[in-house]
């Protein structure tokens, strides 16, 4: 069946690995990118009146802190309970 043969495009291939290789930077670039948007239209107000020594380089630090920690939860627990239910 002509419809269904499977073509080689070299180009289309490197492109679409350029892509998927660059995600988790896209990623980063879009997380630090709605911190500043969460930041400026609704913590700020907030920040002013109830935390005023809260600045946005400490909201960004308390937020990718908070990301370590839960990748590490992820990493310890989460992960090998998934390796270990998947072996049974």
């Amino acid at each position: 069946m002509k419809v269904l043969k499977q073509r080689n495009i070299p180009l289309l291939g490197a492109i679409v690995d350029s892509f998927v290789m660059s995600l988790p930077l896209l990623s980063i670039i879009n997380f630090i990118s709605m911190l500043a948007i969460l930041w400026v239209t609704t913590i700020q107000p907030y920040a002013y009146l109830h935390i005023p020594w809260l600045t946005i380089s400490m909201f960004i630090g308390f937020m990718v802190a908070s990301v370590i920690i839960a990748m590490t939860v992820i990493y310890k627990y989460i992960i090998p309970a998934i390796i270990f239910t998947s072996r049974k």
